[in-house]
């Protein structure tokens, strides 16, 4: 199936490739479509097999050997289909679109089924923006981000994932003409999901980079130059021209000090060819923290006695270990998430495995951390713990740490904070507080 794909990109973009090889192969993937193949010594399930069979039929599409039955049968049958057979569907029915003359047979027989449900408009079109619509629709987005996410379940056997399925729901659209709503947001989460300059394996990066070719010929193509300009309050914050091709990033900082108590308005212009891309942060810091705050995370902090009980008035009894317990939950997968926790100077974590530290508070550390999830480097120092993370998928996290309270006194807790190191307006954190050592 990658092989047959592979030959005919190879052949579209002139290459010389071995035409009796591509028509074996072709008429190989028409049999395993027709059933005419075992599929039982293949571990895959029926989501697998659907993802499979709408390949098979783009391939077949893309080489004029479209099979009519197929297509009426499974874009009639679209809900059922995961997310990546959906766009290999959408792409399928595109190049129907795109080439009704060689596809006349097909046609026919689509608008025949149409009349008969009763449907007037061309069926095809009518399925392309059914298609386009179910897509957009698992859009799942941040602040600055955007991805589309389907549940991994075994598709893992076609090599499954998250960035691949967001690169070829992209391709998938850009490909039927459709706007793709926060389209540089999807480019720039596939970007973030690199590592080392490339992403995890040969599946991922041949999907990101195809997408990012088609993205380019439609939104970039024009080469820049162009005077870009943003006024704040009618003030001018930045004024730059961009020449040619650069990756360079022209920054501004404003106090807000300087434009009063009052709103504003941003005006942002561009004078000139090419696509300009732009954003706005605004850093600030509360002067309370009464209420905890979840802008895509939400932080929660839980203090525990391991020897002997707090206080009967709530404070911390002097020269006792309580674990900490810092959980983070997000509805989105998060990439270079870090969390600091504050301490106040009358309590001190506790590094377990250093050989000062006696087996009797040993015992009562039971982290466990999967090396491929969760917090993979932590930092204890005497002021505050930090806990940092490349990845942490949806659902809930948690560490748990333990300190002892060292002086008496009267202390005030800032809040706990976690945040995306590279956005961070997606963050959250818990609330400030006052507590006493006794």
């Amino acid at each position: 199936m990658y092989a047959a794909y592979g030959l005919t990109l190879a052949k579209k973009a002139g290459f010389p490739i071995d035409d009796a090889m591509l028509d074996w192969a072709l008429d190989y993937l028409r049999q395993v479509l027709n059933g005419d193949v075992s599929r039982d010594s293949f571990p895959y399930d029926d989501l697998c097999w659907k993802t499979t069979d709408c390949f098979i039929l783009y391939v077949l599409a893309l080489n004029d050997r479209t099979d009519a039955g197929y297509v009426e049968k499974l874009t009639t049958r679209s809900d059922d289909l995961p997310l990546t057979a959906q766009t290999y569907l959408l792409r399928t029915v595109q190049l129907l679109l795109d080439q009704p003359k060689g596809n006349v047979g097909l046609q026919t027989g689509v608008v025949k089924s149409a009349r008969k449900a009763g449907v007037s408009v061309n069926p095809l079109e009518a399925r392309r923006t059914e298609l386009v619509q179910k897509m957009i629709n698992r859009l799942r987005v941040s602040p600055t981000t955007a991805y589309f996410e389907e549940p991994e379940g075994d598709l893992v056997w076609i090599f499954h994932s998250n960035v691949r399925a967001t690169a070829q729901c992209l391709q998938a659209l850009l490909e039927a003409g459709a706007d793709v709503p926060m389209a540089e947001n999807v480019v720039r989460w596939l970007l973030t999901n690199r590592k080392d300059g490339h992403w995890s394996n040969t599946q991922e990066n041949f999907y990101v980079l195809q997408a990012l070719s088609t993205y380019f010929e439609r939104y970039e193509k024009v080469e820049p130059r162009f005077e870009a300009q943003i006024k704040l309050a009618g003030r001018q914050a930045l004024s730059f021209l961009f020449a040619g091709r650069s990756t360079h990033i022209e920054r501004r900082s404003e106090s807000l000090a300087a434009f009063g108590s009052k709103p504003f308005d941003v005006e942002i212009k561009k004078d000139g060819d090419g696509a300009l891309y732009y954003g706005l942060r605004l850093s600030y810091f509360p002067t309370q923290f009464k209420e905890p705050l979840d802008q895509g995370m939400a932080v929660l902090k839980s203090v525990t006695p391991v020897e002997s009980a707090f206080l009967k008035d709530g404070s911390y009894p002097l020269g006792q270990v309580f674990r900490v317990t810092l959980t983070l939950e997000t509805p989105l997968d998060r990439y270079f998430v870090v969390m600091n926790d504050p301490l106040p100077a009358g309590l001190e974590p506790i590094q377990v495995d250093l050989a000062g530290v006696s087996a009797a508070v040993q015992q009562y550390d039971d982290q466990q951390t999967d090396w491929w999830s969760g917090f993979t480097h932590v930092e204890k120092h005497d002021d505050r713990v930090l806990l940092f993370a490349d990845y942490l998928p949806a659902g809930v996290t948690s560490y748990s740490y333990l300190l002892r309270s060292v002086t008496k006194g009267r202390y005030t807790v800032p809040p706990t904070k976690a945040e995306e190191m590279y956005t961070p307006e997606v963050f959250g954190r818990t609330v400030s507080k006052v507590i006493d050592v006794k």
